[in-house]
């Protein structure tokens, strides 16, 4: 299920973020450039970071970007961006952010199978050790095509 939402053309290795919501930004905007999201979105993920907290700070390290179901997603979606210079989110535990993933739900529940996925891929701290090192996203794209 992850590969066929995280694709290629979905992954960008060591990009340039000052904040974290920059960090929303740049990925927010894979999505938007492939057709999957409207800028709306964006703005909705950052929107409710401010009104509820870090709460997409998921794991050390990693955020899980995502706003409520609406109509500014065009087809459910999934894309990973990892930061050269992690970035403070304000969260006590899991700061500072290095790995995004970033997903659009069209509906309550349509993302279920796909957080799944993501969750079985996370669990394991090799796949976590390769999104903080590397530079090839043929190699992410592999370790990813195995969940």
């Amino acid at each position: 299920m992850l590969s066929k939402l995280i694709t290629k053309d979905l992954i960008r290795l060591k990009i340039c973020a000052d904040t974290w919501q920059d960090s929303l930004r740049k990925s927010g905007e894979l999505l938007v450039e492939k057709g999957k999201i409207t800028d709306q979105y964006i703005e909705d993920m950052i929107d409710a970071v401010v009104k509820y907290g870090p709460y997409i700070a998921i794991a050390p390290h990693i955020a899980l970007g995502h706003a409520a179901p609406s109509e500014s997603v065009i087809e459910e979606c999934m894309c990973l961006v990892t930061l050269d210079t992690p970035v403070k989110i304000g969260h006590e535990f899991n700061d500072p952010i290095q790995i995004v993933f970033v997903f659009g739900a069209k509906e309550p529940n349509s993302h279920l199978a796909a957080i799944s996925s993501l969750a079985m891929f996370l669990s394991d701290d090799r796949n976590i050790r390769l999104l903080e090192t590397s530079s090839s996203v043929d190699e992410v794209l592999q370790a990813i095509s195995q969940y």
